[in-house]
């Protein structure tokens, strides 16, 4: 596995911007021997956008060799983006509580059955 990991997760909307989930994986990747970019570290900017956050946080995820995705990332449209970017890139991404490799287009194929067979 990669040596320098990347977290993404659902931050917009979440309670501390979900700090305490992407801190906790920090941790717990750092004691498994991982160089963590975490991008809960990065800092808030006065006045920036979402936008501004997501370049920022594209610009860091390229620095990492893969992508662990916290609980939820489906539900995050800035981490499904970079997950995007991630895939096109050919960068492994990993489920963070499992360490499991993900099938990306997979798992978004499964959840999009699984909102239609809601809906109907």
């Amino acid at each position: 596995m990669a040596t320098k990991i990347y977290i993404s997760g659902p931050m917009s909307g979440m309670e501390n911007y979900n700090y305490e989930a992407f801190f906790a994986a920090e941790e717990r990747l750092n004691e498994k021997g991982y160089e963590v970019i975490n991008p809960a570290r990065l800092g808030y900017v006065e006045g920036w956008s979402w936008e501004d956050y997501l370049r920022r946080d594209i610009k860091a995820m390229l620095d990492a060799d893969a992508v662990v995705v916290l609980p939820n990332w489906l539900d995050s449209k800035g981490a499904r983006l970079e997950i995007l970017v991630a895939s096109k890139l050919g960068m492994p991404i990993y489920d963070e509580e499992t360490m499991e490799e993900l099938d990306v287009q997979l798992v978004i194929a499964i959840q999009k059955l699984e909102r239609k067979s809601v809906t109907a």
